[in-house]
């Protein structure tokens, strides 16, 4: 599966639902200017990606082209569409992981 990155990524951590959810609201409308063009969320588990799927609907109406990926299947496709053998897959899961975890814990 090839998957052009056209805009960047970002990190968004938060323990409170609302404060997320606007800042979400304000980058999906911000960052997506065409409608034909997929728009990925990476989310952490299936549930948050069911929660935002139905927040959008409920904010937006009908929302089409938004496709969501669980951060682990996304870490694996894009290890596996490059060949650095740097380190093992396992092993990248854990940096990147532990990247997240200090980005939220201390911002």
């Amino acid at each position: 599966m090839d998957i052009t990155v056209t805009r960047r990524l970002q990190l968004k951590a938060t323990n409170q639902d609302d404060s997320l959810l606007n800042v979400f609201f304000n980058d999906f409308l911000l960052y997506r200017t065409n409608i034909f063009e997929p728009t990925f969320i990476i989310v952490p588990n299936s549930s948050i990606a069911n929660w935002l799927r139905d927040e959008l609907t409920h904010k937006f109406g009908i929302v089409a082209n938004v496709k969501f990926k669980l951060l682990n299947q996304f870490i694996e496709e894009v290890y596996c569409d490059n060949t650095y053998d740097l380190l093992e897959l396992s092993t990248l899961k854990y940096l990147i992981y532990d990247f997240i975890y200090d980005l939220f814990i201390f911002n």
